[in-house]
């Protein structure tokens, strides 16, 4: 076995069971055995099982990107486009994921923010870089006239990204997508008009 190929089957087992059970759930015995690599290996790449999960979660952040983060940043789209674009890929994503799953940055951030510095202050970083993001569109779409000037952009990325995080849980109590379908449409129907 490769060495980097260990280290990456075990971000990969440990990011679905912490998506799955949460931090507090996941013991390092269940990432190994489901990565199917030995108790040496863990240790060789990762000091604690906190460095493990910040490891993880940096993978979701990219995986996220890849999935649904960068339509924020393509520039061949209007800014209201790539907003439309980027919730429409979270709602995809989120809803054919098993058991409707949530968002990880949501569920550590409800596990964990409360009582872990380091995990608290990572959590908060990665939900700023998305709110400057989409508040990056909006302040474009104001720019280019597809939003009316007297919408207050921080404000309302707030709300995007708050909205989103709040369906995202609803989705997983409900096991249902309708949450962030009725998100999306009040966002661009009521909210996100010239």
């Amino acid at each position: 076995m490769k060495t980097t190929s260990a280290r990456q089957l075990l971000l990969e087992a440990g990011k679905q069971l912490i998506w799955e059970k949460g931090y507090t759930a996941t013991g390092i015995q269940d990432v190994l055995q489901a990565a199917g690599v030995p108790k040496g290996s863990f240790y060789h790449y990762f000091e604690s099982k906190d460095a493990f999960v910040l490891a993880v979660l940096e993978s979701y952040i990219q995986e996220y990107d890849t999935h649904v983060g960068h339509y924020l940043e393509d520039e061949s789209l209007t800014p209201l486009t790539r907003l439309h674009q980027f919730v429409e890929a979270a709602s995809r994503w989120f809803a054919s994921l098993p058991s409707y799953r949530g968002c990880i940055i949501g569920n550590l951030s409800q596990e964990l923010a409360a009582y872990n510095e380091r995990f608290r202050l990572r959590l908060a970083e990665a939900l700023e870089q998305l709110h400057g993001h989409i508040r990056h569109c909006l302040q474009q779409a104001q720019e280019n006239d597809e939003l009316s000037r007297d919408l207050q952009v921080d404000q309302v990325a707030h709300f995007c990204l708050n909205g989103l995080q709040g369906a995202l849980l609803r989705m997983k109590v409900h096991q249902d997508p309708a949450p962030i379908h009725a998100f999306q449409t009040l966002l661009f129907e009521r909210v996100l008009t010239p």
